[in-house]
């Protein structure tokens, strides 16, 4: 390893897509139908590197605000400019909301599901202890456990033996 191999990437042209906007399925939109990317697209030029750079960064400063669409305009652009059907718009709201009321009632349940796992799992560890079932971990665990216990009481005993004896 005499020489360090030098690399380099470069990038000389940008084939530009436009994607085909559809009704979307994001349940995030409060209100209006969504509005999603479809995988279909057109190439629809090829620009230079440097040029779409810089085209690109004064666009930006500018983009932030450009993306939010307000539910109207959501609406108009999927009927009238791509042609969706007012039946269409409809169907996805009401899924969207219906996403919604499920995320809120897993959000809701959360705690209790924590709870519920953990009664499960502590009566199933006393049900398999009451069976005498031992596995290995098992053994383990009550190793553990009765270490802890004698060794605490190992330390108490001394403890009051030393403060005993100083006394």
């Amino acid at each position: 390893s005499s020489a360090r191999m030098r690399r380099n990437v470069s990038f000389h042209s940008v084939d530009v897509r436009e994607y085909d906007r559809i009704v979307g399925d994001n349940p995030s939109c409060r209100a209006g139908p969504p509005l999603s990317l479809d995988w279909s697209y057109a190439k629809t030029y090829e620009k230079d590197f440097e040029e779409f750079e810089q085209e690109r960064s004064t666009n930006r400063l500018n983009s932030v605000r450009k993306l939010h669409v307000n539910k109207y305009k959501r609406k108009n652009l999927l009927a009238f400019n791509w042609g969706h059907s007012e039946e269409e718009l409809k169907e996805a709201r009401r899924e969207t909301k219906k996403m919604q009321r499920q995320r809120s009632m897993t959000q809701l349940m959360l705690p209790v599901q924590r709870v519920e796992e953990a009664y499960c799992s502590i009566k199933n560890f006393i049900k398999k202890k009451k069976k005498g079932g031992k596995t290995e971990e098992d053994a383990e665990d009550w190793s553990d456990i009765s270490n802890s216990a004698s060794t605490k009481a190992s330390t108490k005993s001394s403890y009051q033996h030393h403060r005993a004896s100083n006394t």
